[in-house]
């Protein structure tokens, strides 16, 4: 009996580690594709002989622009207290949005009313 509770924890353990170790994982292997594996290809692939093949030099730029935005966005995704940080940002940022929309068609209606009743005021006046 104390076996298999010793078995199955261990797989839950083991489940766990790897689930947790997936986003270090991924921050290792972010350097090598977007910074490391663009650079030595810009190096060595003019070097391929019976090839004319080059990578145009924009492509090395825009890899190591992008690097620096995707990198913590790993880390973002994959801890859930930081995602859960920025969905609350978002969303406050979308209702602050619609709440500032909806004040201004409200502002904007009583400016055309008031607006109106000026004009309307103003025509009677001269009409009398």
């Amino acid at each position: 009996e104390n076996t298999t509770t010793n078995c199955s924890s261990r797989s839950i353990y083991r489940i766990l580690f790897c689930f947790l170790l997936m986003p270090f994982y991924v921050k290792i292997y972010m350097p090598l594709v977007l910074l490391y594996l663009p650079c030595i290809a810009f190096l060595l692939l003019p070097f391929v002989p019976g090839h004319g093949l080059s990578s145009p030099g924009w492509l090395l730029s825009l890899f190591y622009s992008i690097y620096p935005i995707v990198d913590p966005l790993v880390m973002i995704i994959f801890i859930r207290d930081y995602r859960q940080g920025l969905l609350n940002l978002l969303r406050r940022a979308v209702l602050l949005r619609s709440a500032e929309d909806s004040t201004q068609v409200v502002t904007n209606s009583r400016i055309e009313e008031k607006n109106n009743n000026k004009i309307t005021t103003s025509t009677q006046r001269n009409w009398q």
